[in-house]
């Protein structure tokens, strides 16, 4: 077989039929699986993956009778494709390109040397509806085709295209927050990664999210340690000078992670920066400086919350509104 479409989804009711709807209206010239990973939901999720399943012969739906958890969710789904090429849509994402899966086959086909290509795509806030749209060609993210290291940022994984001769390599361990990081830099260790340039999807962001929720700290913090953990782990696998290695892992965290830890008295990172601080800054003067940041910080969004309350801005805002309105529909 040509293809797997991998879709895992969990308590995705709202956007599983758009989901579904924007993969089985691709235009292809060859035969491809839906892999439909359904863990335990408490809405309707599953019955409309049973009624999509029943109706398209195509659909390879997994159910459960007991909570997987997104990881194991995501490994029974990922090791169950049977594709040569292997495309990622989540379920609360969708494709706007019906020629996506076409247009990545043969761009596959083509660069022997690629083992993920990836496309353009927009970023849709869902709690407060912003949109970021064409987030690659407007600068808010490139990759590197041969070093993930020197990339801004990496791609949504709505776009991808992989290669299934490397998910034997994929050690999705089980307090893994980052699924699609690790596959990325697992496939750089061994193949290019590259760019189709379509917009072919919108990923959509939630506030709840392991990495977004805004509101509950220790878990972001928690999402914040795992990602530093994982760089520790990779990027020695990238670069082999250790000042090189250094400067490019903690410069990243330095101010962030640091005060965190100390906050909540994580003693294993403590220790790592503590014996990277030493000999290299003075630790109370960066503290003393995160502190002043966060002080200039507060005192900025405090004057953008009195602002936002002036009649003036609410004025301007509702009478700007059709604008915004008109933006979002046509996408400008």
């Amino acid at each position: 077989m040509k293809l797997s479409v991998l879709v895992v989804t969990y308590n995705h009711e709202k956007y599983i039929t758009q989901c579904l709807d924007s993969i089985l209206s691709q235009q292809v010239s060859f035969d491809y699986e839906l892999v439909l990973g359904v863990d335990l939901c408490s809405d309707n999720t599953l019955d409309i993956c049973k009624y999509y399943s029943s109706k398209y012969p195509q659909i390879k739906l997994l159910q459960t009778k007991e909570r997987l958890g997104m990881v194991n969710n995501w490994k029974r789904s990922l090791y169950s494709c049977q594709g040569d090429y292997i495309a990622i849509c989540e379920g609360d994402d969708y494709w706007t390109d019906n020629l996506k899966l076409q247009k990545q086959v043969d761009f596959l086909d083509k660069y022997l040397d690629c083992g993920l290509c990836y496309t353009d795509c927009n970023i849709v806030c869902e709690n407060t509806q912003e949109t970021f749209n064409n987030i690659i060609n407007n600068g808010y993210s490139y990759l590197d085709e041969s070093n993930p290291l020197n990339n801004k940022n990496y791609a949504c994984n709505v776009t991808w295209m992989l290669r299934k001769q490397f998910i034997q390599y994929f050690n999705i361990k089980e307090d893994n927050l980052d699924i699609p990081l690790t596959i990325l830099y697992e496939i750089y260790l061994r193949a290019k990664v590259k760019y189709v340039s379509i917009n072919s999807g919108v990923y959509r962001r939630h506030d709840d999210s392991v990495s977004f929720d805004i509101k509950n700290k220790r878990k972001m913090y928690e999402h914040q340690k795992y990602t530093f953990n994982f760089f520790d782990e990779y990027i020695p696998k990238f670069e082999k000078d250790e000042n090189e290695y250094l400067s490019k892992h903690y410069s990243k965290g330095l101010w962030t992670i640091y005060p965190n830890a100390l906050y909540y008295k994580d003693q294993e990172i403590i220790n790592k920066f503590e014996k990277f601080f030493k000999g290299r800054l003075n630790l109370e003067d960066f503290l003393q400086r995160v502190k002043n940041m966060e002080n200039n910080l507060n005192q900025a969004y405090q004057t953008i919350n009195e602002v936002k309350n002036t009649f003036s801005y609410k004025l301007g805002f509702a009478l700007t509104s059709p604008l915004r309105w008109i933006k979002k529909i046509f996408g400008k």
